[in-house]
């Protein structure tokens, strides 16, 4: 779900504060995906062993010798600690675990002490990735709207917009209750989590100690709902063998995607071919507002283009071949445009340069139908 956040920045005008804003999504989200660091294993393993060996934790490993799916068969805690281990993966960076259906076993077998010392264990594992690598696993999504100037000037964002009568400083002012002056409105608290509404210092958030000489200050309004994903992925376990299979592997990452803006413009991919613009719509603007390339650009004309909005259409058409021109798609796409535009000229430019790239046929054949 999204939740209204709004974000106080020092700038020249509300151009650079939603290039502020923009550029914290970014960096907020810059190592979603990636593989955790390599110290983690040892972290993880720590803990594993900080229980395992722990005085106050009476484990009775003849208990664990019991289950039948994947049996203990050691003789110490040692080879306990090595067991436990085992049902810990590391795959390309990322991290699998299978003790939730080792502890769903030791309840049937009514070994309940067992199964809460591993529920215990396991939430320590979890609190671990939380508070130390969330950067990794847990991104944003944003939707910026505009901003409202410290004179109550309203600035809308690309195609949103912001209500005269909804938006104001006075409205920021009950919202966040502060009884202080109407250009600063200050407060110094910061959020760990996107489930209530805050007020952020985006320079802050920056690292930012630009000079604030002649700058305004601005409050973008924004929505921000964080993944609500978990790094680790239950496995299955079959006769003691890891049933780690291409497709589970690709549901997690699928889960995980490395880049939200990928996931968000695939979707609108999709929804554009089942028809259903207005949801491909949100799902590009959604992507775009994670991250601006040009492959997510051009997708957000296609969908302009479809809804017949070619305005909006030829803006993230150029944006997409400004950001690389050497897709020839892009300039076929384009051309689309102008054609409906009426600009016949501009548009055998573009298909021109399409069969240049790399003889793109659907650009031959609609050069050869208008000419």
């Amino acid at each position: 779900m999204y939740t209204l956040q709004i974000f106080r920045t020092k700038s020249k005008d509300h151009q650079e504060a939603f290039s502020k804003m923009e550029r914290y999504v970014k960096l907020y989200n810059k190592n979603v995906g990636l593989p955790f660091p390599d110290e983690l294993e040892k972290e993880i393993y720590d803990i594993i062993s900080g229980f395992v060996h722990s005085d106050d934790n009476a484990i009775v490993l003849e208990n664990y010798r019991k289950v039948t799916k994947n049996p203990f068969k050691g003789e110490t805690n040692d080879d306990f600690l090595e067991y436990l281990w085992k049902h810990i993966e590391k795959v390309d960076g990322i991290y699998y675990s299978s003790l939730t259906q080792l502890i769903d076993e030791l309840y049937e077998l009514d070994f309940n002490n067992e199964a809460e010392i591993l529920i215990w264990m396991n939430d320590e594992i979890g609190y671990l990735f939380e508070d130390c690598y969330k950067e990794y696993y847990k991104g944003i999504s944003v939707r910026i709207y505009g901003c409202v100037s410290e004179n109550d000037h309203l600035y809308s964002f690309q195609n949103m917009s912001l209500k005269e009568d909804e938006w104001n400083i006075s409205k920021l002012k009950e919202l966040f209750n502060q009884q202080i002056d109407a250009e600063v409105i200050d407060d110094n608290e910061y959020y760990e989590d996107w489930n209530s509404t805050g007020l952020y210092d985006l320079d802050y958030e920056l690292n930012e100690k630009s000079n604030t000489l002649d700058k305004k200050t601005f409050f973008v309004v924004s929505y921000v709902k964080e993944d609500e994903t978990h790094p680790l992925k239950d496995l299955s376990r079959k006769d003691g063998v890891d049933a780690i299979t291409e497709s589970l592997i690709d549901q997690f990452l699928d889960e995980y995607a490395p880049n939200i803006a990928a996931k968000k413009n695939n979707s609108a991919l999709k929804n554009m071919e089942a028809g259903n613009l207005d949801e491909a719509l949100n799902d590009i603007l959604e992507s775009l507002s994670n991250l601006s390339e040009s492959w997510n650009n051009d997708t957000a004309a296609m969908v302009y283009f479809l809804k017949k909005d070619y305005s909006n259409a030829l803006k993230y058409a150029n944006e997409s071949i400004k950001l690389d021109e050497t897709i020839s798609e892009h300039y076929y796409n384009r051309a689309q445009i102008f054609i409906e535009e009426g600009k016949k000229d501009r548009a055998i430019i573009d298909l021109k340069k399409a069969i240049d790239l790399d003889g793109y046929e659907p650009a031959k054949s609609l050069l050869n139908d208008i000419s």
